[in-house]
């Protein structure tokens, strides 16, 4: 009897080294499938980043272009001097306002004085 426990447990220990090399296989074959989708989603992602690393460049480089073109110093000193300008312009409207009315007054008063001396009211007698 002791001799068909053996084989009984040799039966079993080769029953249980054919379950454990199928599932050695069966889990090596799904890790192989695993590392297959990381390394197509580390392709799509160095993809992805290459695209965007050159589109940012292309971007660069029009924007440094328009610097150029643009020239920022240039257009903020064109720019103040306009305002510089501006402000001159309207001081000078103020200035030019303020004359033609202290003219118009004086005209004005001339006037009244010249219509008084004509209508025999001045110099005003009491």
């Amino acid at each position: 009897m002791r001799r068909s426990a053996a084989v009984t447990e040799s039966d079993t220990d080769h029953d249980l080294l054919i379950t454990l090399v199928e599932t050695v296989k069966n889990n090596h074959q799904m890790v192989l499938g695993k590392f297959d989708d990381v390394k197509t989603d580390i392709m799509d992602i160095r993809t992805g980043s290459t695209y965007t690393l050159n589109d940012h460049e292309k971007r660069l480089r029009s924007l440094e272009k328009t610097r150029d073109e643009v020239n920022p110093v240039e257009f903020a000193n064109m720019a103040r001097e306009g305002f510089n300008f501006a402000k001159t312009a309207k001081e000078e409207q103020r200035k030019t306002v303020q004359r033609y009315s202290v003219a118009v007054a004086v005209a004005v008063a001339l006037i009244n004085m010249v219509i008084s001396i004509v209508l025999g009211l001045w110099p005003i007698k009491h």
